[in-house]
């Protein structure tokens, strides 16, 4: 897959940068382990815990999660096997995800902004779309959680990309990109990481707001909405009338027969998302 800067961006034409799967970044080793032990029952807890106690910053996290509000476990946890215990593999797994923040870094300022504000996004957006889903069960929580902090991760590596090809880019030119082929390095991304196809999803319709289908609503149908319901980074509220007129939420509404608008549906999850975003971030 390959893209081109030009269009008057000032930077003149650049070779055509591509989609390289010898320089990707890989996902976290205990994420890998994780996708394997939720499928493999022979893996011990102790097996894990071993190894997720090899990352400091990890195991920090997690004792500390699993003693937050948002478990609310009666006693106190002190240790990594305790700890995945009481929030289980894929919250664990979901935690892990949230060091790939770490394999996105960029030479220019302006990318490393871009980059750092497609992350928080995400962390707001699995923040809402768990939130959701905790209160109004349509998918797994932690599932949704996984679909908010996968949908930027092609953007992300794209920013990086553009960043090695150009000495010199404008926040405008690179958001033109971003638009044009995230969808596609996030799907050549997740597919690499032999991600699920309803993950894959989730990133190919990263840009689809207006999208229509006949199925019952699924996880990339959800992450729209949680997008659509963000507070922005500065405070901006979100435009909850634009949100309601989406399809995806139409689907959503009419496949959980909700009756409240959606300010309230908010309202009612505000505390949990509260507690998410601390979480993750």
């Amino acid at each position: 897959m390959h893209a081109e800067i030009s269009e008057g961006s000032g930077v003149g034409m650049v070779k055509p940068f591509e989609f390289d799967d010898g320089k990707l970044p890989s996902l976290p080793n205990a994420v890998i382990y994780l996708e394997k032990a939720m499928r493999d029952d022979s893996v011990s807890l102790r097996q894990l815990a071993e190894l997720l106690g090899k990352d400091p910053v990890l195991a920090a996290r997690l004792v500390r999660v699993s003693n937050s509000a948002y478990y609310r476990g009666v006693s106190p946890v002190e240790n990594v096997p305790d700890a995945v215990s009481r929030i289980g593999f894929s919250a664990t797994r979901n935690l892990a995800l949230v060091l790939l923040e770490n394999s996105f870094k960029a030479r220019h300022d302006v990318v490393n902004t871009m980059i750092s504000e497609l992350w928080m996004q995400s962390l707001r957006t699995a923040a809402v779309a768990s939130a959701f889903s905790r209160h109004y069960q349509l998918v797994d929580a932690n599932r949704a959680m996984l679909g908010g902090l996968m949908y930027n991760v092609g953007a992300m590596l794209l920013l990086t990309r553009i960043d090695e090809k150009v000495d010199n880019i404008s926040r405008e030119i690179a958001e033109r990109l971003l638009e044009r082929h995230s969808q596609e390095f996030g799907v050549n991304l997740l597919n690499h990481w032999e991600m699920d196809p309803e993950l894959v999803q989730v990133v190919a319709n990263r840009n689809h707001w207006m999208r229509t289908h006949d199925e019952s609503p699924d996880l990339a149908d959800l992450i729209l909405v949680a997008r659509c319901c963000i507070t922005a980074e500065d405070g901006t509220p979100p435009d909850l009338e634009y949100c309601e007129s989406l399809p995806a939420y139409s689907r959503i509404r009419q496949f959980l027969n909700l009756s409240e608008p959606l300010v309230s549906v908010i309202d009612a999850a505000e505390e949990s998302i509260q507690e998410t975003l601390n979480m993750l971030a």
